[in-house]
């Protein structure tokens, strides 16, 4: 039985096996600390009764020239994949931001060699935007997805 609870300080020890995936972003403890810190409630997980955490996602809410919703790291275990962990956690994110942060439309970013991620977001209804050029570290690109209400 797994269940979805908002992140706490002490989960953010216990990311790290839910990074391994190579496709998976790797942070600081401050980065994660930070959103924590400013956006609780769009921080969030899955965990087993045991307390692992299967998967999680990390977001925050962005007022530049559009109020809109960012998700800056979505991940589930390798162990819990294919269970739907990542649907439910990105839904309960766009809950958040569209019914209780009233933004414009939920964003985020892809490597463009991720097939298996921007199959699963279009399944979500996202869209490609724009293609961002060397936005990771290691030069490759991304496409910046959008999702309207």
């Amino acid at each position: 039985m797994i269940s979805l609870t908002e992140i706490s300080c002490l989960d953010l020890y216990r990311l790290d096996n839910v990074n391994l995936d190579p496709l998976t972003e790797n942070y600081d403890f401050e980065f994660y600390f930070y959103y924590l810190s400013n956006w609780p409630d769009l921080c969030a997980c899955y965990r087993t009764q045991d307390g692992v955490i299967a998967g999680y996602i990390i977001g925050k809410i962005e007022n530049k020239k559009t109020r809109y919703g960012h998700i800056s790291a979505l991940s589930v275990d390798l162990e819990f994949r294919r269970e739907g962990i990542a649907e439910k956690l990105v839904k309960y994110f766009e809950n958040r931001c569209f019914q209780h942060h009233f933004v414009m439309y939920v964003d985020l970013f892809v490597r463009v060699s991720n097939d298996v991620a921007i199959r699963f977001y279009k399944s979500m209804l996202y869209k490609v935007h724009t293609r961002i050029p060397n936005y990771y570290s290691d030069g490759e690109d991304a496409y910046e997805m959008r999702k309207y209400p």
